[in-house]
Protein backbone atom coordinates (compact mmCIF):
# COMPACT_ATOMS: atom_id res chain seq x y z
CA UNK A 1 0.00 0.00 0.00
CA UNK A 2 1.55 3.29 -1.16
CA UNK A 3 0.24 5.15 1.72
CA UNK A 4 2.20 3.35 4.50
CA UNK A 5 5.50 4.02 6.57
CA UNK A 6 7.08 1.30 9.16
CA UNK A 7 9.48 0.46 10.83
CA UNK A 8 10.83 -3.11 10.58
CA UNK A 9 12.68 -4.72 13.01
CA UNK A 10 15.38 -6.37 11.37
CA UNK A 11 18.35 -7.30 13.06
CA UNK A 12 20.55 -4.68 11.01
CA UNK A 13 18.87 -2.34 13.16
CA UNK A 14 20.91 -2.99 16.30
CA UNK A 15 23.65 -1.83 14.30
CA UNK A 16 22.02 2.07 15.30
CA UNK A 17 23.47 2.64 17.99
CA UNK A 18 27.14 2.61 16.60
CA UNK A 19 26.81 5.73 15.19
CA UNK A 20 30.27 7.01 14.98
CA UNK A 21 31.56 4.32 13.09
CA UNK A 22 28.70 4.09 10.62
CA UNK A 23 28.88 8.31 9.98
CA UNK A 24 32.75 7.91 9.05
CA UNK A 25 32.96 9.73 5.81
CA UNK A 26 36.21 10.74 3.57
CA UNK A 27 37.87 14.22 3.89
CA UNK A 28 35.87 17.29 3.03
CA UNK A 29 32.52 14.71 2.07
CA UNK A 30 29.14 16.68 0.28
CA UNK A 31 26.07 16.03 2.92
CA UNK A 32 23.22 14.80 1.66
CA UNK A 33 20.14 15.09 3.33
CA UNK A 34 18.38 11.95 3.11
CA UNK A 35 14.74 12.31 5.29
CA UNK A 36 12.39 9.59 5.39
CA UNK A 37 8.77 9.84 6.43
CA UNK A 38 6.87 7.11 7.78
CA UNK A 39 4.85 5.91 10.82
CA UNK A 40 4.95 2.88 13.13
CA UNK A 41 1.49 2.22 12.37
CA UNK A 42 2.34 1.33 8.78
CA UNK A 43 3.22 -2.18 7.15
CA UNK A 44 4.98 -0.81 4.44
CA UNK A 45 8.04 0.40 5.74
CA UNK A 46 10.52 -1.91 7.01
CA UNK A 47 12.19 -2.09 3.88
CA UNK A 48 12.32 1.50 3.39
CA UNK A 49 14.04 1.50 7.34
CA UNK A 50 16.50 -1.24 6.39
CA UNK A 51 17.73 0.67 2.88
CA UNK A 52 18.09 4.00 5.10
CA UNK A 53 20.16 1.86 7.86
CA UNK A 54 22.38 0.31 5.01
CA UNK A 55 23.12 4.03 3.53
CA UNK A 56 24.10 4.91 6.91
CA UNK A 57 26.34 1.86 7.70
CA UNK A 58 27.77 1.82 4.09
CA UNK A 59 27.74 5.19 3.17
CA UNK A 60 27.89 3.88 -0.56
CA UNK A 61 28.37 7.26 -2.50
CA UNK A 62 32.09 8.28 -3.08
CA UNK A 63 32.19 11.73 -1.84
CA UNK A 64 29.07 12.13 0.23
CA UNK A 65 28.10 11.99 3.84
CA UNK A 66 24.76 11.07 3.87
CA UNK A 67 22.66 12.37 7.49
CA UNK A 68 19.45 10.88 8.11
CA UNK A 69 16.34 12.47 9.32
CA UNK A 70 13.88 9.90 10.34
CA UNK A 71 10.19 11.29 10.28
CA UNK A 72 6.64 10.21 12.07
CA UNK A 73 3.38 11.01 10.67
CA UNK A 74 0.24 11.26 12.47
CA UNK A 75 -2.15 10.33 9.97
CA UNK A 76 -1.75 6.53 10.93
CA UNK A 77 -2.82 7.54 14.69
CA UNK A 78 -6.15 7.00 16.58
CA UNK A 79 -6.19 8.73 19.02
CA UNK A 80 -8.44 6.33 21.13
CA UNK A 81 -6.77 3.05 20.27
CA UNK A 82 -3.42 3.86 19.72
CA UNK A 83 -0.78 6.68 18.55
CA UNK A 84 2.80 6.33 17.15
CA UNK A 85 4.32 7.43 20.15
CA UNK A 86 7.08 8.95 17.86
CA UNK A 87 4.46 10.79 15.83
CA UNK A 88 4.60 14.73 15.12
CA UNK A 89 2.69 17.37 13.97
CA UNK A 90 5.12 19.29 13.23
CA UNK A 91 6.25 16.47 10.62
CA UNK A 92 3.18 15.74 9.13
CA UNK A 93 3.07 19.13 8.24
CA UNK A 94 6.91 19.14 6.85
CA UNK A 95 5.72 16.24 4.22
CA UNK A 96 2.28 18.61 3.24
CA UNK A 97 4.97 21.59 2.88
CA UNK A 98 7.19 18.92 0.27
CA UNK A 99 3.93 17.83 -1.29
CA UNK A 100 2.51 21.43 -2.26
CA UNK A 101 6.36 21.80 -3.43
CA UNK A 102 6.78 18.77 -5.21
CA UNK A 103 2.35 19.44 -6.45
CA UNK A 104 1.86 16.09 -5.45
CA UNK A 105 -1.93 15.52 -4.96
CA UNK A 106 -1.30 13.66 -1.68
CA UNK A 107 0.98 12.19 1.02
CA UNK A 108 2.26 8.55 1.41
CA UNK A 109 4.94 6.41 3.07
CA UNK A 110 7.09 5.50 3.08
CA UNK A 111 8.80 8.31 1.32
CA UNK A 112 12.30 8.87 0.84
CA UNK A 113 13.25 13.14 0.24
CA UNK A 114 16.76 13.72 -0.37
CA UNK A 115 18.08 17.04 0.19
CA UNK A 116 14.86 18.40 -0.41
CA UNK A 117 14.75 17.54 -3.97
CA UNK A 118 14.12 14.21 -5.03
CA UNK A 119 11.29 12.16 -3.67
CA UNK A 120 10.64 8.43 -4.29
CA UNK A 121 9.26 5.35 -2.13
CA UNK A 122 11.40 5.10 0.88
CA UNK A 123 12.37 1.34 -0.19
CA UNK A 124 13.58 2.16 -3.25
CA UNK A 125 17.30 1.51 -3.70
CA UNK A 126 18.15 2.24 -7.14
CA UNK A 127 16.39 5.91 -6.66
CA UNK A 128 18.00 6.01 -3.83
CA UNK A 129 21.25 6.10 -4.67
CA UNK A 130 20.93 8.11 -7.86
CA UNK A 131 19.45 10.38 -5.85
CA UNK A 132 22.22 10.97 -3.89
CA UNK A 133 24.74 10.78 -6.54
CA UNK A 134 22.89 14.03 -8.39
CA UNK A 135 22.47 16.02 -5.26
CA UNK A 136 25.67 16.09 -4.46
CA UNK A 137 26.44 17.35 -7.79
CA UNK A 138 24.42 21.10 -6.61
CA UNK A 139 26.85 23.79 -5.45
CA UNK A 140 26.29 23.46 -1.49
CA UNK A 141 27.19 26.30 1.45
CA UNK A 142 29.66 25.43 3.94
CA UNK A 143 27.89 25.18 7.04
CA UNK A 144 29.89 24.60 10.26
CA UNK A 145 28.37 23.76 13.47
CA UNK A 146 29.92 23.50 16.94
CA UNK A 147 27.98 22.46 20.47
CA UNK A 148 28.49 23.88 24.13
CA UNK A 149 26.91 23.07 27.40
CA UNK A 150 24.37 25.21 28.49
CA UNK A 151 21.93 25.29 31.73
CA UNK A 152 20.65 22.04 33.03
CA UNK A 153 19.21 20.23 29.94
CA UNK A 154 19.86 23.04 27.34
CA UNK A 155 22.98 23.23 24.69
CA UNK A 156 24.32 26.00 22.73
CA UNK A 157 24.73 25.47 18.86
CA UNK A 158 26.58 28.11 16.76
CA UNK A 159 26.42 27.75 13.41
CA UNK A 160 28.53 29.51 10.95
CA UNK A 161 28.01 29.70 7.21
CA UNK A 162 30.41 30.18 4.77
CA UNK A 163 31.14 29.69 0.68
CA UNK A 164 27.29 30.71 -0.05
CA UNK A 165 26.70 29.95 -3.72
CA UNK A 166 25.75 32.70 -5.81
CA UNK A 167 22.72 30.87 -7.47
CA UNK A 168 21.12 31.23 -3.80
CA UNK A 169 21.85 34.48 -3.16
CA UNK A 170 18.33 35.82 -4.27
CA UNK A 171 16.71 32.78 -2.74
CA UNK A 172 14.85 33.09 0.72
CA UNK A 173 16.71 30.27 2.57
CA UNK A 174 16.08 29.12 5.73
CA UNK A 175 18.47 27.79 8.84
CA UNK A 176 16.93 24.86 10.41
CA UNK A 177 18.49 22.94 12.97
CA UNK A 178 17.04 19.35 14.18
CA UNK A 179 18.11 16.96 17.01
CA UNK A 180 17.76 13.31 16.12
CA UNK A 181 17.67 10.25 18.22
CA UNK A 182 19.46 6.55 17.49
CA UNK A 183 18.71 2.95 18.95
CA UNK A 184 15.14 3.37 20.19
CA UNK A 185 12.25 1.02 19.65
CA UNK A 186 8.97 0.10 21.52
CA UNK A 187 6.25 -2.76 21.59
CA UNK A 188 3.94 -1.47 18.65
CA UNK A 189 -0.06 -2.11 20.48
CA UNK A 190 -2.33 -1.06 17.34
CA UNK A 191 -1.80 -0.37 13.39
CA UNK A 192 -0.84 -2.53 11.25
CA UNK A 193 1.91 -3.59 13.02
CA UNK A 194 0.34 -4.43 15.82
CA UNK A 195 2.09 -6.81 18.12
CA UNK A 196 5.32 -5.86 17.13
CA UNK A 197 8.83 -4.92 18.40
CA UNK A 198 10.23 -2.07 16.34
CA UNK A 199 13.66 -0.59 16.26
CA UNK A 200 14.59 3.44 15.08
CA UNK A 201 17.32 5.34 13.85
CA UNK A 202 17.66 8.93 13.11
CA UNK A 203 13.93 9.81 14.75
CA UNK A 204 13.42 13.66 15.00
CA UNK A 205 12.99 14.53 18.40
CA UNK A 206 12.67 18.71 16.94
CA UNK A 207 12.63 20.76 14.37
CA UNK A 208 13.80 24.48 14.97
CA UNK A 209 14.07 27.59 12.88
CA UNK A 210 17.07 29.47 13.52
CA UNK A 211 16.70 32.46 11.25
CA UNK A 212 17.12 33.40 7.16
CA UNK A 213 20.28 33.63 5.24
CA UNK A 214 21.60 36.86 5.00
CA UNK A 215 24.17 39.19 2.59
CA UNK A 216 26.13 39.72 5.25
CA UNK A 217 26.58 38.05 8.64
CA UNK A 218 25.87 34.27 8.33
CA UNK A 219 26.43 33.33 12.48
CA UNK A 220 23.70 32.20 14.24
CA UNK A 221 23.46 31.46 17.63
CA UNK A 222 20.77 29.42 19.57
CA UNK A 223 19.80 27.31 22.77
CA UNK A 224 18.63 23.70 22.29
CA UNK A 225 16.38 21.80 25.26
CA UNK A 226 17.92 18.45 25.33
CA UNK A 227 15.44 15.09 25.24
CA UNK A 228 15.41 13.35 28.48
CA UNK A 229 16.18 10.28 26.82
CA UNK A 230 19.64 11.68 26.16
CA UNK A 231 21.39 9.35 29.12
CA UNK A 232 20.08 6.46 27.31
CA UNK A 233 20.23 7.02 23.33
CA UNK A 234 22.85 8.62 20.97
CA UNK A 235 21.59 12.01 20.10
CA UNK A 236 22.80 14.02 16.65
CA UNK A 237 21.90 17.80 15.85
CA UNK A 238 21.78 18.48 12.04
CA UNK A 239 22.06 22.02 10.81
CA UNK A 240 20.55 22.97 7.40
CA UNK A 241 19.87 25.18 4.99
CA UNK A 242 16.59 24.71 3.23
CA UNK A 243 15.24 26.65 0.52
CA UNK A 244 11.73 28.28 1.69
CA UNK A 245 10.06 27.78 -1.87
CA UNK A 246 11.68 24.67 -3.53
CA UNK A 247 12.58 22.98 -0.70
CA UNK A 248 16.25 22.20 -1.96
CA UNK A 249 18.70 22.25 0.59
CA UNK A 250 22.14 23.96 0.11
CA UNK A 251 24.23 22.48 3.09
CA UNK A 252 24.50 20.69 6.23
CA UNK A 253 26.12 19.69 9.19
CA UNK A 254 26.08 17.44 11.86
CA UNK A 255 27.43 16.79 15.11
CA UNK A 256 26.95 13.82 18.09
CA UNK A 257 25.57 15.27 21.70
Amino acid sequence: MKHTIIFAAVCCLTLFAQRAPILAAPANPRPVVVELFESEGCSDCPAAETLLASLIISQPVAGVQIIPIEEHVTYFDNPVHWVDQFSSSQVTERQYDYSAAFKDNSVYTPEMVVDGSAHFVGSDQSAALSAISDAAKIAAANVRLSLSGGAGDQITASISIRDVPAMIAAKKIAVILAITEDDVSSNVTGGENKGRVLSHIAVTKSLDFVGYLMQSSNDFQTTLEIPKTRTRHPLHVIAFLQDTQSKRIYGANQQPL
